[in-house]
């Protein structure tokens, strides 16, 4: 799906990047965020996560930690 000329899926990946690399960052708070980005949108998030899934099996970094623990936790909470 698009959205002005954008992915929404692009959209997400950004804020995502924005939401792991704040200072004071945690994964309840950004998750709630996410889901709001998002809309709650399941398959946007299971989308996010498999993107980030095999770059982070090769590469371990905060943003790969701080990124997954936030998409596992948003997806916890749009299954409730």
């Amino acid at each position: 799906m698009t959205v002005n000329g954008h992915r929404v899926i692009d959209r997400a990946m950004l804020h995502l990047v924005r939401l792991a690399r704040e200072d004071g960052w945690s994964a309840s708070a950004a998750a709630a965020r996410m889901v709001e980005i998002v809309g709650g949108d399941r398959s946007v998030l299971r989308r996010l996560r498999a993107q980030l899934l095999l770059p982070a099996g090769r590469r371990e970094g905060m943003f790969a930690v701080r990124a997954l623990a936030t998409i596992e936790a948003a997806l916890v909470t749009v299954e409730r």
